[in-house]
């Protein structure tokens, strides 16, 4: 099992060291986007503010192009890795002594050709589709600098960031954590770095959109070399899909592809609300709260993410017991971060803003509450979601897409009748906690029989051991 190379490391001492590359990466996934606020909003107007928060969902909506291939694929090649003789549609194979060399090149070159489509795609939907929403931005805030410009550059680094998205796969389900962790953290500290420079010589959202393509571009060539060895273990991969492994692959992504759909219309309408109906402003102090909120539920998800491949190894080998310790431990690191980091941005932001004179303000506390804990639920359920798929099954279809529509249809009557921004988080605290907040973390717990009792007793225990 040379290709996974971690024959000859301890397993406990390897996942400490990728949940502190992961706490790392997340902190700058999220965290860069924090520190490049002080001199986002001293440096630009609250429009430019707005305007580039709108930019950043836009990334999200063409991020559904995805459906559902980014997760599927991961954890299918790790599947692959941990020596499943077939992929299937549902459930998992049984395990052989060694790894499909042939099924593991099939799944490569089947990527590849799905993730160049996927871009193709993508360059369609944001310079045709996309640019006619950013005329309507446009037309009602005349002042932004460069909007166009800002655009097309950030549609450009987007498709190209999708087209070799493939890369994360590899590394998640090759069990290179670690390296998968990396290429986040290229892509955010030169984009950083490159922002606070741009925008202190220039003071343009522009530069912003270019330092976006620069990051983009050194952690993609990051990601080629951190996948090289995998790659020439492998016969000559062609960029081809292999229709066999597609078939396999594609029932469970279709489901993860309408499950992601339903959680944009759950997250992310919001932001296009907020920014239609109450303008460019007021989206920005919405914006950024949402922003804080998500390196709360990011960070919150390291553990998760972190021992993904060591979870689904464990459906393959059947070792319930340890399956249920890595999640009990994940949840205990999920909460205790959240409401550390949330806490924070309910009592400080206010402070922090007013320190760097800030032209953006946050929500009223009150607003800010109501926020934190809507995505508290969410974060709890979307852990217990993603251990659920590790069985190959994606069993939320329908709730997700019931939830983001109904969301979709309250936000907007809520936005349309002027309700204020309150009732718009509302609309999707009301609909989540009435079924997915508390379904989902409920079935993980009845499947692997965790009583509260196992995570007082999970306190007083070292972290996960393989």
């Amino acid at each position: 099992m040379s290709l996974l190379g971690t024959s000859d490391e301890g397993q406990g001492q390897k996942a400490k060291a990728d949940l502190l590359w992961g706490f790392i990466a997340q902190s700058l996934q999220y965290g860069a986007g924090l520190l490049l606020l002080p001199v986002l909003v001293t440096r630009l107007t609250s429009e430019e503010v707005g305007f580039w928060f709108v930019l950043l969902a836009v990334q999200s909506l063409v991020g559904l192009l995805d459906f559902g291939f980014s997760p599927t694929f991961a954890r299918n090649f790790t599947f692959v890795f941990s020596g499943a003789r077939e992929l299937r549609r549902e459930g998992v194979s049984e395990k052989s002594g060694q790894i499909n060399i042939k099924l593991l090149a099939s799944l490569v070159g089947s990527a590849k050709a799905v993730y160049l489509l996927l871009a193709l795609a993508a360059m369609l939907l944001l310079l045709v589709g996309g640019t006619s929403y950013v005329h309507l931005l446009i037309e009602k805030s005349p002042s932004l600098r460069n909007p166009m410009a800002t655009w097309v550059v950030f549609c450009l680094t987007a498709v190209l960031n999708i087209a070799l998205s493939w890369q994360n796969a590899l590394l998640l389900g090759g069990h290179r954590v670690r390296g998968n962790y990396q290429i986040g953290i290229v892509n955010r500290v030169s984009m950083l770095i490159a922002s606070w420079i741009g925008l202190l010589l220039f003071h343009q959202l522009f530069v912003v959109a270019v330092a976006y393509a620069i990051g983009v571009v050194l952690s993609r060539a990051l990601g080629w070399y951190l996948c090289r060895d995998l790659l020439r273990a492998l016969p000559k991969v062609k960029n081809k899909l292999d229709w066999e492994v597609i078939q396999a692959i594609w029932y469970s992504s279709s489901r993860m592809g309408l499950v992601t759909f339903g959680a944009f219309l759950i997250n992310r309408y919001s932001v296009f609300v907020v920014s239609y109906f109450y303008g460019l402003s007021q989206s920005a102090s919405y914006s950024i709260a949402l922003q804080m909120l998500s390196v709360a539920a990011g960070m919150a998800q390291v553990a998760f993410v972190t021992y993904l491949p060591r979870l689904a190894a464990c459906r393959i080998s059947e070792d319930h017991d340890l399956l249920k310790n890595y999640f009990i431990r994940s949840n205990l690191y999920a909460w205790a971060i959240f409401f550390c980091i949330a806490f924070g941005i309910i009592f400080l932001s206010d402070w922090l803003l007013l320190v760097i004179h800030s032209k953006t303000t946050m929500p009223a506390r009150p607003l800010l509450i109501l926020m934190a804990v809507v995505a508290f639920l969410e974060c709890n359920h979307s852990n217990a979601a993603l251990v659920i798929t590790t069985e190959n099954k994606v069993p939320f279809v329908a709730a997700a897409l019931y939830s983001g529509l109904a969301i979709f249809v309250l936000a907007s009557l809520a936005g349309w009748e002027q309700l204020g921004v309150w009732s718009v988080v509302a609309a999707q605290g009301l609909v989540q906690v009435a079924y997915n907040n508390w379904q989902w973390p409920l079935r993980v717990h009845r499947e692997l029989k965790i009583h509260w009792r196992d995570y007082r007793h999970a306190l007083y225990r070292a972290g996960p051991q393989n």
